[in-house]
């Protein structure tokens, strides 16, 4: 039972970056500039949002970790509550930091000034775009890691499943069967007496 990151979206370093990585390093880029700039601190919204990238790069960096140790077993239960729990995390600051942040036009000093998002910054529009723009990032974030929860979630069951004695048999099989690209098994004859062996 030794794992392959192959089988998620998590591609290995050398192949290419994935996805997931790029968008927690954008998202995690603009999380902190919106702390650094903010006057004292930053509100608990933008405080939290920092996690779920965090959260992923960590994770992102386990994947690649186990992937040069040769003799790393990972349970595939492990792997899909990894990637549930930051999936979960990012979907709810993705939805918590614009349902904080109030702001449908960030030109208007009405919406900017009374936020917890961006009460705190000189450049109150500045603000508002760039948790604009994590939002955004924290929602390819989450459809990046979804895909790959669904993919471990996936590979969680074929394993449960083998482990349990096959249960059965794959769809691809079973319409091979129903399709005849190969010769069903026929019940009660014997292949000598017709000729078919």
């Amino acid at each position: 039972m030794e794992f392959d990151l192959s089988n998620t979206l998590i591609q290995s370093a050398d192949r290419r970056t994935p996805p997931q990585l790029i968008w927690a390093i954008i998202a995690m880029a603009l999380i902190g500039n919106m702390m650094e700039t903010a006057y004292g601190s930053a509100g608990g919204t933008v405080n939290y949002a920092m996690f779920p990238p965090a959260f992923a790069m960590a994770v992102i960096l386990w994947a690649f970790l186990i992937q040069w140790v040769p003799s790393a077993v990972i349970h595939p239960a492990l792997l899909f509550v990894v990637d549930l729990l930051v999936t979960l995390s990012t979907f709810a600051t993705a939805v918590a930091l614009p349902a904080k942040l109030h702001a449908k036009d960030c030109s208007n000093l009405d919406y900017t000034s009374t936020n917890e998002v961006t009460r705190d910054r000189a450049d109150l529009e500045e603000g508002c775009r760039e948790a604009q723009a994590a939002t955004a990032f924290l929602w390819f974030l989450w459809a990046t890691f979804l895909g790959s929860t669904i993919m471990s979630g996936l590979w969680m069951t074929e394993e449960i499943r083998g482990a349990m004695g096959g249960g059965p048999p794959p769809l691809t099989e079973k319409r091979r069967a129903v399709s005849g690209t190969y010769p069903r098994p026929q019940s009660g004859v014997d292949p000598s007496r017709t000729g078919q062996v």
